[in-house]
């Protein structure tokens, strides 16, 4: 742009004339052309020539111009004005560049095979990783965590669902989260749809499942709990450390058992889970391995006496009728995305009688409430439901997903099923089965919708079937085809 261009621009921005884009565009000329700025720092000193000039204090001698400025026909106000002009505008381009950003209210980092959205509300758009006011995170899968401006700090499991208020109260809709919180934020809250907490200087969890009450549990110092939907004059109740607080349905809170387990601290190395080896019993059975919050809930413990065999990786057991394996862990309960992995060998020539119509199983059974149970094992029946007798079969109420390879050939196989969270018009499309590391085909299917309840803890065996197992999985998430293919090889391979 040319020198007298660039004089034009600044004088239409001084005389309030110029357009968003002309300012922007002569913040762009400063900053890019070398000539442009030396016009700059002439008028800069023309304008400090003129203020002591008026102050008494100097004469104009003390400003050296070009001989051609002295043609120019802009009155001596507006070559002051637009010395003031410029510098206003100069130094708005250098705040700019050089004042600090203001820090973010919240920033997040999220685990392994983490899958969310956020929504920005209004004029608050923060970039990368940070949430503003009223910023809506949905979490499908994995962990998150927070940290907030003031100190605060967070971990949310999947399924979740929460509005960041301000930089002292959070929206919780949905999910299990944790909540650490300094000193120097006391006074932090935490809405669910039942609760409001209030922080006295602690740590604590709030859950919020559906079908049940909205949960408080503290670890340390103390909060202040009452319903929301209770008399503006109803007092909060303290809840101090190793105790917890549920909602009920006469606007309360009642003292349930507190359970620190439920809630992580530190997003994983992957996704959530728990790791049945079956290598070494301890006298209560055999102990679970992972990062998953239910892991002191989860060892197999045996209902009769399997028998202790060699796997293919390491030490398995034999399950046969009356021989089962049960948890008190419920298991991956409503919509939420899961894996189950892990070896199988089934008999060849194995009776029907004895074929494992459930090698995983937890939830609810019963026509009425058949969508709320989760069972993994091989299909019996071929003639009325069609498919592939033996092949692997993911089973959710009257639903169903069966596969193409018939599993009853006396070798090791390593089977998986995935279920990739939520219901759509045809969850069959989001049951996926492997073997071997490989895609199953699938011969028969039947939709239902997917909403696995808390009855039956986990169980392994149990259906009067008769097979091996050895090194099972079971994560709070969808694995991808890559890290099923990965736990189907053996060492060596």
């Amino acid at each position: 742009m040319k020198e007298d261009e660039v004089e034009r621009l600044v004088i239409e921005v001084l005389d309030g004339t110029a357009s968003a884009r002309q300012r922007e565009e002569l913040s762009k000329v400063l900053a890019a052309d070398p000539a442009a700025l030396d016009l700059y720092c002439r008028c800069c000193e023309m304008d400090s020539a003129l203020q002591r000039l008026a102050a008494g204090r100097s004469g104009l001698a003390a400003v050296t111009l070009d001989p051609a400025e002295a043609t120019r026909r802009h009155p001596v106000r507006t070559a002051l004005l637009a010395a003031v002009a410029t510098v206003a505008l100069a130094a708005t381009v250098l705040w700019r560049v050089q004042a600090p950003r203001p820090e973010p209210l919240v920033v997040f980092a999220q685990g392994p095979a983490t899958l969310f959205s956020v929504e920005h509300s209004g004029e608050s758009d923060p970039s990368g990783n940070q949430l503003a006011e009223d910023s809506l995170v949905r979490l499908s899968q994995g962990r998150m965590e927070l940290r907030f401006r003031s100190g605060v700090s967070a971990l949310i499991e999947a399924p979740a669902e929460w509005v960041i208020r301000s930089a002292g109260r959070v929206e919780l809709r949905r999910g299990s989260a944790w909540f650490g919180v300094p000193p120097a934020a006391r006074g932090f809250q935490v809405l669910s749809p039942e609760l409001e907490v209030i922080d006295l200087g602690t740590e604590f969890g709030v859950l919020v499942e559906a079908g049940r009450s909205d949960q408080v549990h503290v670890m340390k110092g103390s909060v202040a709990v009452r319903h929301r939907a209770a008399a503006p004059e109803a007092a909060a109740l303290t809840v101090w450390a190793d105790q917890a607080v549920a909602a009920n349905p006469r606007q309360k809170v009642d003292a349930i058992r507190y359970d620190a387990a439920l809630f992580a601290k530190s997003l994983p190395a992957g996704l959530p889970a728990l790791h049945w080896t079956f290598d070494a019993r301890q006298p209560d059975g055999w102990p679970a391995a992972g990062d998953h919050p239910a892991l002191a809930s989860a060892t197999a413990r045996p209902n009769g006496e399997p028998e202790a065999i060699e796997g293919p990786v390491g030490g398995a057991l034999r399950l046969t009728p009356g021989r089962f394996l049960e948890c008190d862990w419920p298991g991956i309960l409503d919509a939420r995305p899961r894996t189950v992995a892990g070896w199988i060998r089934v008999p060849e020539g194995l009776p029907d009688a004895e074929l494992p119509a459930s090698i995983v199983f937890w939830g609810k059974e019963g026509d009425e409430l058949s969508m709320m149970k989760w069972r993994v094992g091989l299909s019996p029946e071929a003639e009325r439901e069609g498919g592939v007798k033996g092949a692997l079969r993911a089973e959710f109420g009257r639903g169903r997903v069966i596969g193409s390879t018939d599993l009853r050939d006396g070798r090791w196989h390593h089977i998986a099923a995935v279920f990739q969270g939520g219901n759509t018009a045809d969850n069959t499309r989001r049951v996926l089965l492997y073997v071997d590391g490989r895609l199953e085909a699938i011969s028969s299917s039947a939709h239902q919708r997917i909403s696995t309840r808390s009855a039956t803890p986990l169980q392994f065996g149990g259906r009067g079937g008769r097979f091996d197992l050895d090194d099972f999985r079971i994560v709070e998430g969808a694995l991808s085809p890559e890290e099923i293919a990965a736990l189907a090889r053996l060492e060596g391979e």
